[in-house]
């Protein structure tokens, strides 16, 4: 088990308690709220898996999602937000290696949801239906083809020092998605639903 714990990068996310679960105002209890009124100030650490450096920044953050924002569901999505009012206005790290951008307005801490034990159990009956697994793995495989790809990676959550499970890290900038792809721009429309108002 600790061996797992330490495989794969860890996110810290820390913030006051009422912030996630005050009846009224907190946010991982109300997650069906939207925008800058409900968006919380917090910190936010990066323990590597190997001896590399990681990083703290205070940051802000939000639910995100879809269905992840049920109330019915018992984990939900974030969205980190480096803003000058909580400290450093952009995270500059390489957070996805050597590949794409190294330096981020915003990330996405995202669970799986559609498809999950939280969400329809087995469905069709007999049938268990995750894609946490899924999800990077088809990312991956469109890479290997040459394909255009969203960049995600596996990283562990704790939540105020509570084990909040696996999560993957998910660009929310339509631009990084762009420059990522190296799609050239003239002979490409990207549309994406991501860029409404969160």
């Amino acid at each position: 088990m600790k061996e797992a714990l330490i495989n794969i990068p860890s996110f810290s996310l820390v913030t006051d308690r009422e912030n996630l679960f005050d009846a009224k105002t907190g946010i991982y209890v109300n997650p069906n709220k939207r925008g800058r009124d409900w968006e919380r100030p917090a910190s936010l650490e990066l323990l590597p898996s190997s001896s590399g450096n990681g990083f703290q920044l205070n940051c802000g953050i939000r639910i995100r999602g879809g269905i992840s924002r049920d109330p019915a569901n018992p984990k939900h999505s974030f969205r980190v937000l480096f803003r000058s009012e909580y400290g450093e206005s952009k995270l500059e790290y390489p957070l996805f290696s050597d590949f794409g951008a190294n330096a981020f307005h915003n990330i996405n801490l995202r669970t799986s949801q559609n498809w999950t034990w939280a969400r329809f159990g087995e469905f069709p009956p007999g049938v268990q239906q995750n894609t946490l697994v899924r999800d990077i793995a088809s990312r991956d495989t469109q890479s290997a083809l040459g394909q255009p790809y969203a960049r995600s990676e596996y990283h562990h959550l704790y939540v105020n020092g509570v084990y909040w499970g696996v999560y993957m890290t998910v660009l929310a900038e339509p631009i990084y998605r762009v420059l990522a792809f190296t799609v050239e721009l003239e002979r490409s429309l990207i549309l994406d639903r991501s860029m409404q108002a969160i």
